[in-house]
């Protein structure tokens, strides 16, 4: 499956969330991190849905980036 993870750089490093999986998010000090602890929150996000027998929701974010002007 392919999630759409969204990474935001900020003061403290780098944190991301998942559109797909509400409540999984991550963070680290690098992107390079943060994309490994993001892959690490998937899957144990879904492992405790799978668990608890609930549903695991489809990967339906599609990316894509808006340029304005100004």
């Amino acid at each position: 499956m392919n999630y759409v993870a969204i990474l935001e750089h900020n003061a403290d490093g780098w944190s991301a969330y998942v559109l797909d999986l509400p409540g999984c998010t991550s963070w680290g000090e690098t992107r390079e991190a943060v994309i490994r602890n993001i892959r690490d929150a998937i899957e144990s996000h879904i492992g405790v849905l799978r668990e608890r027998g609930e549903t695991v929701p489809e990967a339906n974010a599609v990316p894509e980036i808006v340029t304005i002007a100004g």
